[in-house]
């Protein structure tokens, strides 16, 4: 499988980056805007979580916050695990099924540099999956080939 790097590679620089005091009705509506279900909370260069719809969902509605006035730092995630650019997508699926985090930061040498979603992850493992499916049938096909069948 690929590398968080190379995953990376084929992903637009983040764009959805916003202050922990931003609020969160400001959050959703550049999720919106953007079509993204998460924003980076980050605090100049300093990378501070991921705020999400299920954040909002879990953190300010059955909280009985206000959108209006409840800013990213009280509903964002923190503490998440992150991966490093070298570490294989094997590996963010690990870590995705073992802490339930849909969101993996992307951190080198202490500064973030982009996010492995859960749905990056599916696509790597149906690519994975297309080209062991497409190897299996070109090894059967030359088998078929060089044994003289006829199919």
């Amino acid at each position: 499988m690929r590398t968080v790097a190379e995953i990376l590679e084929h992903k637009d620089l983040p764009n959805n980056i916003l202050n922990p005091e931003t609020l969160v009705i400001e959050a959703l509506r550049m999720m919106r805007d953007i079509n993204l279900s998460y924003v980076v909370v980050m605090k100049g260069e300093k990378f501070e979580g991921i705020f999400s719809e299920r954040n909002y969902a879990r953190n300010v509605a059955l909280e009985g916050k206000s959108s209006a006035t409840c800013p990213l730092s009280e509903a964002m995630d923190i503490n998440l695990i992150d991966v490093a650019p070298w570490q294989s997508a094997e590996v963010c699926i690990n870590l995705i099924l073992q802490s339930k985090q849909r969101y993996l930061p992307v951190m080198e040498s202490g500064k973030f540099k982009g996010v492995i979603t859960i749905h990056d992850i599916l696509r790597e493992s149906l690519l994975a999956k297309e080209a062991l499916f497409d190897s299996a049938i070109s090894d059967l096909l030359d088998h078929h080939e060089n044994s003289g069948d006829i199919y």
